[in-house]
């Protein structure tokens, strides 16, 4: 593998790499019209736009889940507890929930989606 991100283009079934290649493994990583997000083994968090410039956002905290919204804000849990980070003002917020143990989280325009074992739970948060 060489380890680049890269493009694919659909109509030519042409793939073009955009990157250098990455250093680390890569732990998670998540992807929308216009960039592709990825948080690597030593827990720093980048990001690529289409046009191949790597991006450094900064060393996060250890979690177990995550989900990234964009370039300065995420949702995350460590050890069953939800936190909200934004990149911006370099600040934490624990997110209260009434589950004390869930399998996943999904957070969009201000509903963030609990997924214990038996349900789904929904809630309507407005972060800050």
């Amino acid at each position: 593998m060489t380890q680049k991100i890269g493009l694919y283009n659909f109509n030519s079934s042409i793939y073009k790499f955009i990157t250098t290649p990455i250093k680390n493994k890569i732990i998670y990583y998540k992807t929308d019209y216009n960039y592709f997000y990825w948080i690597d083994e030593e827990n720093l968090f980048y990001y690529s736009s289409i046009f191949g410039k790597i991006e450094t956002v900064g060393k996060i905290p250890p979690f177990d889940l995550i989900e990234v919204f964009d370039t300065t804000n995420y949702l995350y849990s460590f050890n069953g507890i939800l936190y909200y980070y934004n990149v911006k003002q370099n600040k934490t917020y624990e997110i209260l929930i009434s589950e004390k143990s869930f399998n996943n989280f999904y957070y969009k325009n201000g509903i963030l989606a609990i997924f214990t074992p038996n349900k789904v739970i929904n809630y309507l948060i407005q972060l800050p």
